[in-house]
């Protein structure tokens, strides 16, 4: 029963990024730009964390989940999106 859970859930994953895709290849060039580069902020601060934290865990702080690492990914992609929202509209 847990495999089938895991199974749905990263295939309900799959149908989301093809999904994303799909809107990607269908928008116009602004909206593709402002999800360009909410994606290349939310990486680039994720990727930072990601990789700064053990920094921080090998000095004694408490050790970060992944689902903490993708809930930092999330924020970071949307708080890049409303940027350049603002930016360009």
């Amino acid at each position: 029963m847990a495999w089938l859970l895991a199974v749905t859930c990263a295939a309900i994953g799959i149908g989301g990024l093809l999904a994303y895709r799909r809107y990607l290849i269908e928008a116009d060039e602004l909206a593709r730009r402002i999800q360009l580069e909410g994606l290349a902020f939310g990486f680039g601060v994720g990727l930072l964390i990601a990789l700064s934290y053990e920094l921080f865990d090998l000095a004694g702080a408490p050790s970060m989940s992944a689902a903490t690492v993708g809930t930092v990914l999330i924020v970071s992609y949307i708080v890049g999106v409303i940027g350049a929202t603002l930016r360009y509209r």
